[in-house]
This record gives C-alpha cells, structure tokens and sequence, in this order.
C-alpha cells in the first residue's frame, strides 16, 4: 500500500493548522469534510477527503446554534443581524422571486488561475454568499484555464460554474444561497428601478449586453 495516511477528521482546520482545539469552541464537536467519489475504493475516498475537504461537516455545535439567532445582553434571543434566515423555497424556473425575497446581490469574477484556484476560489465566493445572505449572480460563460474545447464542441470551450458544481438541484442550498445567472440579473435590475438601469443604452446595445452575459 503505496497511499499516504489519511489526515485523522478530527483534525479540522483551524484546529490543525492554526489555533489548538482549546482554543477554538466553534469547532467542539465537528469533523472534517468527506467526499464521496462513486465507483472508488473507500482508501481513496477518504484519503481524498482528507486532501482536499476545505469545509467540516458536521460543524461545531456553537456554530450550529449561534447560524441565525444570537443572545443579547438582557438574555433574550434575537435574529442575528447580519445572517438571514434561508427561505422557504427558491425556485431556479422563476428568478424574479429575488427580488421580494433576497433583493440583495453577490457578482464576481473568476479567478484566472488553474482548476484548483478556481474551485477554492468558488468555495470562498458560496460561503460568502451564504453568511451575507446574497443572491449569487454567475458571471458569463467564458474559457477557463487548461479546460480547452474538445472536437465537437459547440460552446467553443466556454464553461459555467454549473458545468463542473451540482448546485441548482440541491434545493436546501438554494434557500440559503439563490442561484442566477448574469443574463437573469440584468433582466431583473435593468429597468429603469433596476440597480443596474440600461435605460442609458439603445435597444441593440442592450440586447448586446444580454448577449454577452
């Protein structure tokens, strides 16, 4: 057996790398990450999560319960300020509903780096969606570094986030984190009460920004 040993998955991060476990209560109770690869050895499932899980699960239990509420100094359970409640449903079919719902955007874009910059990258983005409460907005498809067109493609090697992460399937996600893509913004907050008004532009150069997004 040529493998390395595993990194134990009660090693999480900061604990592991950084601060010791007595020092860091959020992480009482929670594990390292896994992945799960179908169609592959358990050796190498878990030496793969040991690799490259960047996200622990479960997370510590002073993280679980502090997510949305918080107590003030009087005792009293309050809504956390700055981390919204998930909601109820999200509906990738009808994005408009952002606008009642999670009217408040995260826009990015990609790292030009290789895969691996580009998935921690990603990683960084999603949470940050998730603890500001964000809408997502994916940038446009565009070429990615090293993931070159193969014979027959007819998007010419341009690639999406969606292409490599399962994420608008994932309906608990999609509370938290609403998903839209670039074309969809711009339809939502182009308008004239848009946060992004193209009533600037005429109507070819508009349909030109919808094009590219």
């Amino acid at each position: 057996n040529m493998l390395p040993t595993p990194i134990p998955r009660t090693h999480t991060s900061r604990g592991f790398s950084g601060l010791p476990p007595d020092q860091t209560p959020a992480l009482e109770g929670a594990l390292r990450g896994t992945i799960h690869c179908p169609n592959t050895d358990p050796q190498i499932n878990e030496l793969l999560s040991s690799m490259l899980a960047s996200w622990n699960e479960p997370r510590g239990t002073r993280d679980d319960l502090a997510q949305y509420y918080y107590t003030d100094k009087d005792g009293t359970r309050q809504q956390h300020p700055f981390v919204p409640l998930p909601l109820d449903h999200f509906d990738p079919q009808h994005p408009e509903e952002v606008r009642t719902k999670r009217r408040r955007y995260l826009t990015f874009e990609p790292d030009t780096g290789g895969w691996n910059n580009l998935r921690i990258s990603f990683e960084n983005i999603l949470t940050l969606a998730a603890l500001s409460g964000r809408t997502l907005v994916l940038p446009p498809e565009q070429s990615m570094y090293l993931l070159y067109a193969k014979k027959g493609d007819t998007r010419n090697g341009y690639r999406q986030y969606t292409d490599y992460f399962n994420m608008t399937d994932n309906s608990d996600f999609l509370r938290r984190v609403p998903i839209i893509s670039a074309e969809e913004f711009l339809r939502l907050e182009g308008g004239d009460d848009g946060f992004v008004p193209l009533n600037g532009y005429d109507e070819t150069k508009k349909q030109h920004l919808l094009d590219v997004a």
